[in-house]
């Protein structure tokens, strides 16, 4: 359907395969095409995991994630290796509550907990 497409491809909100209830998701929003920004959420049962990206002109991207108690996320950012990657204005690598995971797949990864996570990352060119 448009909205698991929505959900899956755009937002890029997924439960794992080993997720019980819900309880881990992969966030991997999709920048598509000319598409400048997108918003929306997804009902679990533990609570609404929402997800909202824009593209900036300055070749940057920005994405809030909220995700609920009881659910861990992996956050996948489509960026460069040597892009610029910041969580609410301040290097991610100051921030005890985000784990980074390293690279794979063009897309720099981060375990976090329940909380709203604003990053900001270089688009992949």
């Amino acid at each position: 359907s448009i909205s698991a497409w929505f959900i899956e491809r755009v937002l890029g909100i997924l439960p794992t395969e080993d997720a019980i209830g819900c309880s881990r998701v992969v966030i991997r929003p999709g920048i598509i095409g000319d598409l400048k920004w997108a918003a929306g959420k997804y009902r679990s049962i533990r609570g609404d995991i929402e997800v909202s990206w824009r593209v900036r002109h300055d070749g940057t991207y920005d994405l809030v994630a909220k995700v609920p108690v009881g659910v861990s996320a992996t956050i996948q950012l489509p960026t460069t290796k040597n892009g610029s990657i910041r969580e609410s204005l301040s290097t991610v690598q100051n921030r005890p509550d985000i784990k980074p995971l390293g690279y794979r797949e063009g897309a720099a990864e981060f375990e976090v907990g329940a909380g709203e996570y604003r990053f900001q990352a270089t688009i992949p060119r």
